[in-house]
């Protein structure tokens, strides 16, 4: 925990890294919620209609979402002290992202949300979060 921390390992970030695998993860969520992949089904679980979407603050939404993103590839990266390549900083991404996926899951049964719509998102958590930390790894 001592390295968690330490202001030292976070100077010792690559910050380019941590933005650019937020970046593309932020990016794969425009594919993971494309309405020809999940984003359609998505809508219909959730209720988002076309009519409220097109009426959202789309900066404030996709600004918070990449702002959120690349705090979640920051908080990989905090977390991958030690190295590993990519496989390793996979490995960190995929024990983040299921941790995400469970935790979602979990508010998920008291808010008695549809078993797909969890699928869908915690499966976007889960592959995002282990590219963040493949790359994040390799760029070490």
């Amino acid at each position: 925990m001592g390295d968690l921390f330490n202001d030292a390992a976070r100077s010792t970030l690559n910050w380019l890294a941590v933005g650019a695998s937020g970046v593309v993860a932020f990016m794969i969520g425009a594919v993971w919620y494309n309405p020809k992949v999940f984003g359609a089904e998505w809508m219909r679980l959730t209720g988002v209609t076309d009519a409220k979407a097109k009426g959202a603050n789309l900066p404030l939404v996709m600004g918070g979402a990449l702002l959120l993103t690349i705090l979640i590839a920051y908080s990989i990266a905090r977390l991958m002290v030690r190295g590993g390549g990519w496989e390793g900083g996979a490995r960190v991404g995929l024990l983040v992202g299921a941790a995400i996926a469970f935790g979602t899951g979990v508010n998920y049964l008291f808010e008695m949300k549809p078993l797909k719509l969890w699928l869908i998102n915690g499966g976007h958590q889960l592959v995002t979060s282990v590219v963040i930390g493949a790359i994040l790894g390799a760029w070490r």
